[in-house]
């Protein structure tokens, strides 16, 4: 579904939406809108592997070198489901693409999906349209599991879509306050 060919016609790859936020492609672009339907609703490791290099290069691009010749793997978490969620769907699409990321470099990567736990459902934030109710909607939804092992560390969070930011933002403060040294976020579609 994604050939490198379909990739490059895609409009306006790569945004930065925030200081802090990658996101590669405009959500409104058809190829994408399918490919991260396929992503979230079918679970498609095939879709997720066709983009991990493209979102593995924008990492790479936008910690810089600096960051390449750190000791320390930098930590690749998903954006969790909650316990229901993940019953009700099978999967976790955001787990399989920090997966497939993870994948293109274990050398400087690590993988982490069981630090950030999201602890209470949640109306779909595409549903809602105000961004004051977005935040209010993602407030104290997410804990910390094994700080021990984000403590201190730069962390790249990884979601499929993020239009407001506020489960990234929400997300990037539990993560802070739990001692992360530094948190970043990447998604495919904005």
């Amino acid at each position: 579904m994604l050939c490198p060919n379909c990739i490059d016609k895609i409009s306006q790859p790569f945004e930065q939406l925030q200081p802090w936020i990658i996101s590669l492609f405009k959500y409104r672009d058809p190829i994408i809108r399918k490919a991260v339907w396929v992503l979230k609703y079918r679970g498609s490791h095939s879709i997720a592997s066709d983009l991990a290099p493209y979102l593995h290069d924008e990492i790479i691009n936008f910690l810089g070198e600096s960051m390449l010749m750190e000791k320390e793997k930098v930590v690749l978490i998903p954006i969790p489901l909650t316990n229901k969620k993940y019953r009700e769907r099978g999967f976790n699409q955001t787990e399989i693409l920090a997966k497939e990321i993870w994948k293109e470099n274990i050398d400087f990567f690590e993988l982490n999906s069981i630090s950030l736990i999201k602890t209470k459902e949640t109306e779909p934030q595409a549903k809602i349209k105000q961004k004051s109710k977005r935040l209010k909607n993602m407030h104290g939804v997410f804990s910390i599991k094994k700080s021990e092992l984000i403590k201190g560390k730069t962390i790249i969070l990884v979601d499929d879509i993020t239009t407001t930011g506020a489960t990234l933002s929400e997300a990037r403060k539990v993560l802070r306050k739990a001692g992360a040294k530094k948190v970043f976020a990447v998604t495919v579609g904005h």
